[in-house]
């Protein structure tokens, strides 16, 4: 029989293999009761905040339209503070493209503005796998073959052998 720390024969092995299942099995219905948990949760808070969001959506609307017809209630400025806040106008930029993303790509590299075009350069070790160790070996890489250790526990209960 195993002590706490060592296993000893191949029913040790075969024990532990039962109890590794038994741990993987309890983790994974936590795992899906959490899933639930938070799928449910985000449901409800949708429910709860659909219904505020379209208030709060229409107040900001409504708020913009009195903006607009009586912007001369703003003396001049771009914001009127208020007793319970304020309202106006903020400067919003953004950048908008008026050709397609990869048109864009190539007028910037044709004007020398390389650093305008995020570039992430990667090693494709899938596709590098495929060449030869001399190869390999030229572009600094090469094939390391090792045994890795698993454990498969069978994830149904278990029956006696």
């Amino acid at each position: 029989m195993r002590s706490e720390e060592q296993v000893l024969t191949w029913k040790d092995v075969d024990d532990l293999l039962m109890r590794a299942g038994e741990l993987q099995r309890s983790l994974d219905a936590s795992n899906e009761a959490m899933t639930e948990k938070i799928a449910a949760i985000k449901e409800e808070h949708k429910a709860a905040t659909t219904t505020v969001q379209a208030e709060l959506d229409k107040v900001v609307r409504l708020l913009e339209v009195f903006a607009e017809k009586n912007q001369d209630g703003f003396r001049g400025k771009r914001s009127r503070k208020l007793n319970h806040g304020q309202i106006g106008w903020r400067k919003s930029t953004k950048l908008a493209l008026t050709k397609k993303p990869l048109e864009v790509i190539e007028l910037l590299r044709r004007k020398g503005m390389e650093d305008c075009v995020k570039v992430r350069e990667t090693v494709d070790k899938t596709k590098l796998k495929e060449f030869p160790d001399d190869v390999l070996e030229q572009v600094g890489a090469r094939m390391e073959v090792a045994d890795v250790f698993f454990v498969e526990a069978d994830r149904h209960e278990s029956a006696e052998l």
